[in-house]
């Protein structure tokens, strides 16, 4: 959860529309068929303030390669 103008949720909000907009640009109205990357990458990379990504966070161990996702 976030509130409406969290500083650290606007950051975010502006890195998930920068990368739909690069996955969806060409076909705006198909931006949901790209959430479930868009999830992968939020929770894949590093953040400063936990020192690793959130799914090593919660799980303890690096998360699958996309790679390993998409067979």
């Amino acid at each position: 959860m976030s509130t409406t103008y969290h500083p650290q949720s606007e950051i975010v909000n502006k890195c998930l529309k920068g990368y739909l907009r690069a996955y969806a640009s060409d076909k705006s109205s198909k931006w949901t068929k790209w959430l479930h990357l868009v999830e992968y990458w939020l929770n894949t990379m590093y953040h400063c303030a936990l020192g690793m990504a959130p799914f090593k966070a919660l799980y303890g161990y690096e998360p699958p390669s996309i790679k390993d996702l998409m067979l």
